[in-house]
């Protein structure tokens, strides 16, 4: 028996007992071509995720094997269709073996949009009219894991409030324009924040705010 014949045009002879002989020849084909195909980039914002689906040109019964790499940020690493979501910029290949032990190649990068999407208003009215009574800091869903610690400073340093790990934009953690009761004569302060992104790393954010009656 012999196995592992590249592909071409062999003779064939065959002899039987009586000597009779029988002359042939054998063809054998190469296997057919198995392409998989990634989009070339994806762009998504850091904490986001997108599905890799690939373009074959074979039948997904025939794959007997599947591999990315790298695993990070993936929701698997062996199926079809995975979701990525990574913390930075991150090339991702694909190797895909039929069962024929035909392997198709591909690669994807999916870039992290980090730039900062989270904010703090530059002026609030707590006036007790249900609209903008309460300095907040906001952020893009999905962003930040919670914020650090939140302080508010008057023109002479004095801290005037603080709050310390909470969610972004949730009300009741925000500054509602007092300090120990008593409300605060409008003006410029001064707010600090720091905040935890989804990604464990940390931000530090300085600004002023007005504070209107």
């Amino acid at each position: 028996m012999i196995d592992s014949l590249p592909p071409g045009d062999y003779p064939v002879s065959i002899k039987d007992a009586q000597a009779c002989r029988l002359d042939s020849s054998l063809s054998i084909q190469p296997p057919p071509v198995i392409v998989a195909v990634l989009e070339p980039e994806h762009l998504i914002r850091l904490g986001e995720s997108v599905a890799l689906v690939p373009q074959l040109s074979f039948d997904e019964g025939s794959i007997a094997q599947i591999s990315w790499s790298p695993t990070d940020g993936l929701s698997c690493a062996d199926c079809l269709e995975p979701l990525a979501g990574p913390a930075h910029d991150t090339e991702y290949s694909l190797s895909i073996t039929d069962s024929s032990g035909c392997v198709a190649l591909a690669y994807t990068t999916v870039l992290v949009d980090r730039r900062p999407a989270y904010y703090v208003p530059n002026a609030f009215s707590p006036n007790d009219d249900g609209i903008n009574d309460e300095l907040l800091v906001f952020s893009r869903p999905g962003l930040v894991k919670q914020v650090n610690s939140f302080r508010i400073f008057d023109r002479w340093g004095g801290l005037v409030f603080e709050n310390y790990n909470f969610p972004p934009a949730t009300a009741g953690h925000g500054w509602d324009g007092r300090k120990d009761g008593r409300r605060m004569h409008p003006g410029v302060y001064v707010w600090m924040a720091e905040l935890r992104l989804v990604d464990d790393s940390t931000v530090l954010l300085k600004g002023e705010v007005v504070l209107v009656r």
